[in-house]
């Protein structure tokens, strides 16, 4: 994606993917912690992305400008020795690396926190532990009790490559993960996850627009718009014992 089209696709963010949500008024505290939180990750996405082009081209001119003799460097070994060997697609590639896990930990904190909310104003005070609840425990409490899935196919995408991202850099070790990743833009097989601004802001749209649909559940929930019954609070307890008390 061309830097222009980047701009106006973060600058479009707010109107895709229920984003606009937070101009209602009818969400959750946990969704305006997610939403002001991820709007400083598209920006950080747009800058980062921005300012190293900006700082790499600028880093090259200067390395042209000064006085070459012929049997100095070449350009590009001092651009090299300037950087200590890190290019402009490998910087980039690192920022897109660490937006993508973190959109991903955004969505996993929000979740944890509307389920807070949500049994504080439907059961009783609840108390955070030292450590957030597990992804395999926290999933199934939304499907069965909200009748949410936090996780669909889609989404699960996104997490699968956060994990890869995450536990293997990228690398795509194994036959299975090159033919799920491989771009074949080339002649020879990727043999790292080749990420790209359009798909990454698409991934960050992906979970904005998991929240969004999760978040209509989770304001009707605590706002007593939705019934609560009791049994479903007894569910709630039994299923998430963590949420009231420590662990």
């Amino acid at each position: 994606m061309e830097p222009d089209g980047l701009e106006a696709r973060i600058a479009d963010a707010d109107q895709r993917s229920g984003r606009s949500k937070a101009q209602t008024g009818k969400v959750t505290w946990a969704f305006d912690e997610w939403r002001l939180a991820e709007r400083e990750l598209l920006a950080f996405l747009r800058l980062g992305l921005k300012l190293s082009k900006e700082g790499f081209d600028r880093l090259w001119d200067e390395i042209g400008r000064m006085p070459a003799s012929e049997d100095g460097p070449e350009r590009i070994d001092l651009f090299d020795e300037a950087t200590d060997g890190l290019s402009p697609l490998q910087f980039d590639w690192l920022l897109m690396n660490l937006v993508v896990r973190d959109a991903v930990t955004l969505y996993e904190v929000y979740l944890e926190k509307a389920l807070h909310e949500v049994a504080e104003y439907r059961v009783g005070a609840t108390v955070v532990g030292e450590r957030s609840p597990e992804w395999n425990k926290l999933k199934p409490i939304y499907r069965r009790i909200f009748k949410t899935d936090p996780e669909p196919v889609d989404v699960r995408a996104v997490i699968r490559l956060r994990n890869l991202l995450t536990h293997r850099r990228g690398e795509l070790r194994t036959d299975s993960l090159r033919a799920e990743y491989d771009t074949k833009e080339y002649g020879f097989p990727d043999i790292w996850i080749r990420l790209e601004p359009e798909t990454v802001v698409r991934h960050l749209d992906t979970l904005a627009a998991s929240v969004a649909r999760i978040d209509e559940t989770m304001y009707e929930s605590a706002s007593g718009r939705r019934p609560f019954r009791p049994e479903l609070q007894e569910q709630l307890v039994a299923a998430a014992p963590w949420l009231f008390r420590y662990e």
